[in-house]
């Protein structure tokens, strides 16, 4: 049996866990399964000894139809054979759920800023504008053409914990810019997250079926912590440099321990 990868190898977080895992399927591979037998073919040739997997959809060129429900029919395939090991078996809303999640969070007792889903502010506090379904980057604003998230903004220190069963690995992202993926300046540095903090997004991955996820905090000047999302399939390849490899390398892991 052996330990698979799924994804483009033009995705650096990909890259970060080549080493440790045994084979890799491309994304944009002519896939087939037959749901009779049950049988899955990758590019002609059956594949029959999967006994974990980490997929990852690339967003680092250009999105087509076919890498698209390539990993829906990967993803559909992994979940009805129960004895393949992948994290967040049991979390079937990804993106699309952002709002929900932040509702779990405010249930469990972290802080979330004030937040509204329009297509126009009505809070008093500077705002941000972040999409609903994700993908687009998170901007200064208080008006949209469509509903989108809504948010106070919040500044000061961007921070990101990321949980994979039960380890987890915390970081500081220092950037000037509202989304640090407009900073070509941004860095990464090793940090860490009160205790409480951790168990209070332990209890929303319970909640909402994780166990492997990278939450994203902003903390004020008065060291408030303020809960903005987790992510289900998050980007990791920066922070893995920032720790040697270890982030990559506890990923894969923790997947056997599933």
């Amino acid at each position: 049996m052996a330990s698979y990868l799924f994804g483009q190898m033009i995705d650096p977080n990909i890259q970060s866990l080549v080493p440790y895992f045994d084979k890799f399927i491309d994304q944009n591979s002519d896939l087939y399964w037959d749901l009779q037998t049950n049988v899955l073919t990758v590019d002609d040739e059956p594949v029959t000894d999967i006994d974990s997997i980490f997929l990852r959809a690339s967003v680092f060129e250009e999105q087509t139809h076919l890498k698209y429900n390539n990993y829906y029919l990967m993803r559909n395939y992994v979940t009805c054979n129960e004895d393949i090991k992948i994290f967040n078996r049991n979390h079937l809303r990804e993106t699309p759920y952002k709002l929900y999640n932040l509702k779990i969070a405010m249930d469990v007792g972290l802080n979330i800023p004030y937040t509204e889903v329009s297509k126009k502010a009505k809070q008093s506090n500077e705002t941000i504008l972040k999409p609903i379904t994700g993908g687009r980057h998170t901007e200064i604003g208080r008006e949209a053409s469509y509903p989108v998230i809504i948010q106070q903004r919040i500044k000061h220190k961007n921070k990101r914990l990321y949980i994979i069963n039960d380890k987890h690995f915390c970081f500081d992202l220092v950037t000037d810019k509202v989304d640090y993926r407009d900073d070509e300046e941004s860095y990464v540095v090793v940090s860490d997250i009160p205790d409480d903090q951790l168990q209070k997004v332990k209890k929303v991955m319970k909640k909402v079926g994780l166990n492997f996820t990278a939450a994203d905090f902003m903390i004020d000047e008065e060291n408030k912590h303020w809960f903005l999302e987790v992510n289900t399939l998050p980007m990791f390849a920066a922070f893995d440099v920032a720790v040697n490899g270890t982030l990559a390398n506890t990923i894969r892991d923790e997947l056997d321990r599933i």
